[in-house]
């Protein structure tokens, strides 16, 4: 029921946002606007809003069904007087039966048509009409709908940030073997407390994503830094790594540098069946510290020890040691040393909190030998694996930012989640196993819940990314959409000509099929995986 209603809030705030930028746009364009509505079908709820306008020669008035008379309309423009100019109306808010989108309806020929006006237009009635407007007007009209909503990822996104956002703690995994990381000095588990730029003051890293934001900047610019950091080991003295990026040939993007994100420790989490590490013996919670003798320092480290074991084709044996917790029963499963009681206290896990194991705890190094399992992940290229999900959690941190500084966080992460919207929906046509990953309605009303139960930051994200995934389908050059409307205006623009009134009606019921294609085909994938989930 929380996915269903976080759902429909989310769906009413992004079309309202999305209607509501192609009416004020309209408005300030002089075009009168006669409807606004979100949904579709059968009206549920209408209500007048907004000024009163006269159309036409004076008669009876067409759109007042809520019961507002012609009184109340001529007392809105100030008397009477204005009757004897045409009919008085509002333009009307209305609820709609389906709640999977909305519209505007404008004053134009079509509605014109309909009304049956016995007398021609007054010059100003006319100059309200939507195909009176320029050609650049109705092209900002259009857009506006979707420009709305990619505003109200940025406002969303601001907001969030300035809520307070859950970060990955500034922890480090280990870096790349030969990578420059390694060469400056930097190891796995150490927690990054600030970076100085030449001679300014230290500038304190709040979280990793903050770390990688100033590693990028000083990258670009080749600038030298200093770079402090805290060893778990040595949680009193601060670790100093000299970045002279200005004198040094840097990579071209950030993962050339070798850092490999957050740290977590080789804890194993899962274990598949009938896997080289359930064949072992190995559990779930085991802390691998060792492999053929040499210590491993967190999940990254183990992954690579994994991948090396792989010579060509063939797999080599390796030796691992791990650390397993239980109760006074003993160790059930495998073979290894005797349990040694853990003493109480609290365990230094690098970059990890733990709370205080209790006296009766013990705890039990084993020794395994295992081989991993090649897999072809393309012609040619192979991977090892052992059946197991690797990596302790995280630490994170709750990062909170100033109005400009929310600003400019909110505009980046906009920016790149249009660029990843764009490159989706490019991947899209690209291969056809990518259309199963399109989703559907099920699928939003899913990540909906999920994300207003995390919180109030979750809750904004989500809406931040849906609002530019809608802004980028409705510029699609699909008639119907948005973008159909500008494609259309684009060739009047360079062809000087017009698309008829029957033919651009058979546009449009072809690219509702397309829309509705989509949609049924969003739909079909989320039953699939709600059946397969």
């Amino acid at each position: 029921m929380q996915s269903l209603w976080a759902f429909l809030a989310a769906l009413a705030v992004l079309v309202a946002v999305h209607e509501y930028g192609h009416y004020k746009v309209a408005v300030l364009c002089g075009v009168r606007v006669l409807r606004f509505s979100l949904g579709f079908g059968p009206v549920l709820y209408r209500r007048p809003f907004g000024p009163a306008f006269a159309l036409g020669p004076s008669r009876e008035p067409a759109s007042h069904r809520d019961g507002e008379g012609e009184a109340q309309a001529d007392q809105a423009l100030g008397g009477s007087s204005s009757r004897r100019q045409g009919t008085l109306e509002r333009s009307e808010f209305v609820l709609s039966l389906i709640p999977l989108g909305g519209y505007v309806s404008f004053w134009d020929e079509a509605h014109v048509q309909e009304r049956a006006l016995t007398e021609p237009l007054s010059d100003h009635d006319r100059a309200a009409l939507f195909e009176s407007q320029s050609l650049f007007k109705r092209s900002l009209i259009v857009l506006a709908g979707p420009l709305a909503n990619l505003l109200l990822c940025v406002l969303l996104t601001w907001v969030m940030y300035l809520w307070g956002v859950e970060q990955m703690a500034p922890v480090l995994a280990s870096p790349v073997p030969a990578s420059v990381a390694q060469k400056l000095g930097f190891e796995a588990g150490e927690r990054v407390l600030s970076v100085g730029i030449g001679g300014r003051a230290p500038h304190q890293v709040e979280s990793l994503e903050d770390f990688e934001e100033q590693l990028e900047s000083l990258r670009r610019e080749h600038l030298d830094a200093v770079v402090w950091t805290q060893k778990a080991q040595a949680p009193g003295v601060q670790q100093r790594h000299d970045l002279p990026w200005s004198l040094e040939d840097v990579p071209d993007n950030l993962e050339a540098l070798g850092f490999q994100g957050p740290y977590r420790a080789a804890v194993i989490q899962s274990v598949s069946a009938a896997s080289p590490a359930e064949r072992a013996g190995l559990k779930p919670q085991d802390r691998v510290i060792s492999v053929d003798g040499v210590a491993v320092s967190d999940a990254a480290d183990l992954r690579r020890r994994i991948a090396q074991s792989l010579q060509g084709t063939q797999a080599q044996d390796m030796a691992w040691q791990i650390v397993r917790e239980a109760g006074p029963e003993g160790v059930q499963g495998g073979g290894g040393e005797p349990a040694v009681r853990s003493e109480p206290g609290e365990i230094g896990e690098i970059g990890e909190h733990r709370s205080r194991i209790r006296p009766e705890s013990l705890e039990q190094t084993l020794n395994f030998t295992l081989r991993a399992t090649p897999h072809e992940d393309r012609a040619g290229v192979f991977s090892a694996r052992v059946g197991i999900y690797l990596g302790g959690k995280e630490e994170r941190v709750t990062v909170q930012s100033g109005p400009w500084r929310a600003f400019t966080r909110a505009l980046h992460t906009s920016l790149d989640w249009m660029g990843q919207t764009l490159k989706a929906m490019g991947q899209l046509f690209a291969t056809s196993e990518s259309w199963s990953n399109l989703g559907g309605p099920l699928t939003l009303a899913k990540y909906a819940g999920q994300s207003a139960g995390l919180g109030l930051s979750a809750y904004l994200a989500y809406l931040g990314l849906v609002s530019v995934n809608l802004g980028i389908f409705n510029l699609l050059p699909i008639p119907v959409l948005d973008g159909g409307h500008l494609l259309a205006y684009a060739w009047q623009a360079l062809t000087g000509r017009v698309i008829g009134a029957a033919l651009w009606g058979k546009i449009q019921r072809l690219g509702l099929m397309v829309v509705l294609i989509l949609t049924l085909l969003a739909l079909r994938n989320d039953i699939v995986r709600w059946w397969i989930g």
